[in-house]
């Protein structure tokens, strides 16, 4: 059975190889789950022979306290961080729906309008006080097709 397989029959099975090298937080939770899953025990039984022998494959070293110190740390924050942000936060943000792609193209063309309108206002509020009634026409530059606006100021 390949690891793909493994991963597919059980969603613990992640966590077979962190706990072959001894880094899971809670071992013995996962021991637990061991006791009633196969599909677990044979994944953890294909890594340990493979855990064991790296040792010998090079020479034993131990680590400055002050690296060890530092490497934890950061494994820590990096770890509270993930914690935080949740479980999906390193993925890409789902596309809007495709009613929203529309929204913004008639706020323009609405702003466009009220704008044409509040611009024939000052024109005509601009020009000269006789009492007879006037028609400003206006045309609107938007992205509605044809768009008119007049003011008619008495």
């Amino acid at each position: 059975m390949s690891f793909a397989d493994h991963d597919q029959a059980c969603e613990h099975a992640v966590d077979a190889a962190p706990y072959v090298l001894g880094a899971l937080d809670q071992p013995s939770t996962y021991r637990e789950h061991l006791a009633g899953c196969a599909a677990c025990r044979a994944q953890v039984a294909e890594l340990q022979p493979v855990v064991d022998s790296l040792p010998a494959g090079v020479p034993a070293m131990v680590a400055p306290q002050a690296l060890r110190e530092r490497v934890l740390a950061t494994v820590h924050a990096e770890a509270e961080l993930l914690r935080a942000a949740g479980i999906g936060a390193d993925r890409a943000p789902a596309p809007p729906p495709r009613w929203q792609s529309f929204r913004f193209p008639a706020l323009g063309g609405a702003f466009a309008v009220a704008a044409a309108c509040a611009v024939a206002l000052v024109v005509a509020l601009g020009g000269s006080s006789s009492p007879s009634a006037r028609i400003t026409p206006g045309r609107v530059v938007a992205s509605i097709p044809d768009g008119r606006a007049y003011l008619r100021q008495v």
